[in-house]
């Protein structure tokens, strides 16, 4: 079983990036479930900066509209993300940090490349991260930055070569 720590941080990475709520309450204007949901919280909780609050209770409202599956995959992330290296969260961190400061064409313009990807069969998927882990770092700061410079057009016409350079 889940501990309530667990709980609690998985609510907190689920409400990162939702809307702000109105001015979060104090521990006794909480709902009766709001207060089980942040039992370990209790005698923090009105120390707490006010976005951290707002946070927790978006996390909270965000699984509790989840179906069992939704929430099973939620604990499987944050168990995935507990497993990382400090290192590595903060490299997560700061590469989010640097989509979110994307103008939003180009946001949708990864979202997109990242769904055709994710559409790809596991073992294209694969040979494509084969190909581009053995590539020299060098290499990989030049491809993407003649990426980048390429028209629209230009990068259809790309990634069509390299969808049929695949086996």
């Amino acid at each position: 079983m889940i501990n309530r720590r667990t709980i609690l941080s998985l609510l907190f990475c689920l409400s990162c990036g939702a809307a702000p709520l109105a001015a979060a309450p104090s521990w006794d204007a909480l709902s009766g479930e709001q207060q089980k949901a942040l039992g370990s919280l209790q005698s923090e909780w009105d120390a707490l900066p006010e976005k951290r609050r707002e946070n927790l209770l978006r996390g909270i409202e965000r699984w509790q509209k989840m179906t069992p599956e939704q929430r099973k995959r939620a604990k499987k992330r944050l168990k995935r993300w507990q497993n990382l290296s400090p290192e590595k969260r903060k490299k997560i961190r700061q590469k989010l940090k640097r989509f979110r400061a994307l103008p939003a064409e180009k946001k949708k313009a990864l979202r997109k490349s990242f769904r055709q990807f994710q559409a790809l069969p596991a073992d294209k998927r694969k040979k494509l991260r084969e190909r581009w882990n053995k590539l020299p770092p060098e290499r990989k700061k030049r491809l993407q930055e003649r990426v980048q410079r390429m028209s629209p057009e230009q990068r259809k016409a790309f990634k069509r070569r390299i969808k049929r350079s695949l086996p």
